[in-house]
C-alpha cells in the first residue's frame, strides 16, 4: 500500500523506453529531411543541366539559321559522327572515348571578344569529368561532363537532315550511379 502524500517516480525502464521512442522519431525525421534535401539537390542539378543542353541546341540552331560557316563545318567530314556514343547508366565517358575519328565529340562556345562562335573538340584539354553537375564553362572554354555529336539522320537521302545529340553525364551527390541527361535535335538543312 502506498502512503498518502508520497509520489512515485519513473522507473529506469520507463525512462529508457521514452528515450528510445524519442530517438527513433528524431532519426526518422532526419532521414526524411535528408531525402527531401537530396531530391531538391537532384532537381536543381537536372534543371541546370537542362539549361546547358538547351543553350547548346540554341547555338547550333543559330549557326544553321544564319548560315554561319561553322554550320558548314559541322556537316563536314571533320565533325560528322559515324558512331554516336550512347549514354551509359554506369560510367561517364572519358575524353579519349569522345575524341576519336568516328565519334567527333564537340561543344559550341562563343568568343566574347569577337562575338564569333567556335566549335571545340571534346578532347583531353577541353573536356573533363563533371565535379558537381554537367556544364560548359564558356570563359575557358571547357566542357565538364557534356558533349555534342552530330550525325546524318537516318533515311535522309532526299532531304539533308542531321541529328544533333547533346549529352550530359555527371556524378550526382544523390546517387552512387551517374546522372545522365540528353536530347536529340533534328535539323534540316535548307542549302
Amino acid at each position: 500500500m502506498i502512503a498518502r502524500g508520497v509520489t512515485r517516480g519513473d522507473t529506469i525502464i520507463e525512462l529508457l523506453l521514452a528515450t528510445t521512442i524519442f530517438s527513433l522519431a528524431a532519426i526518422g525525421t532526419l532521414g526524411v529531411m535528408n531525402r527531401g534535401i537530396a531530391i531538391s539537390q537532384h532537381s536543381l542539378e537536372v534543371t541546370t543541366v537542362r539549361q546547358q543542353i538547351d543553350s547548346q541546341a540554341e547555338m547550333i540552331r543559330y549557326l544553321r539559321d544564319t548560315n554561319d560557316p561553322r554550320w558548314t563545318d559541322l556537316k563536314g567530314v571533320s565533325w560528322l559522327a559515324s558512331d554516336v556514343l550512347p549514354l551509359s547508366m554506369t560510367t561517364c565517358p572519358q575524353a579519349s572515348e569522345l575524341d576519336t575519328s568516328s565519334r567527333h565529340g564537340f561543344f559550341v562556345s562563343r568568343d566574347s571578344a569577337s562575338g564569333t562562335f567556335r566549335i571545340n573538340a571534346a578532347g583531353v584539354s577541353e573536356y573533363a569529368a563533371a565535379a558537381t553537375y554537367a556544364q560548359i564553362d564558356y570563359t575557358a572554354p571547357k566542357a565538364y561532363g557534356m558533349w555534342v555529336q552530330i550525325a546524318r539522320a537516318e533515311g535522309s537521302a532526299q532531304v539533308a537532315a542531321y541529328d544533333v545529340y547533346i549529352h550530359a553525364c555527371w556524378d550526382s551527390l544523390t546517387s552512387d550511379l551517374p546522372s545522365t541527361l540528353g536530347t536529340i535535335v533534328r535539323l534540316y538543312d535548307a542549302s
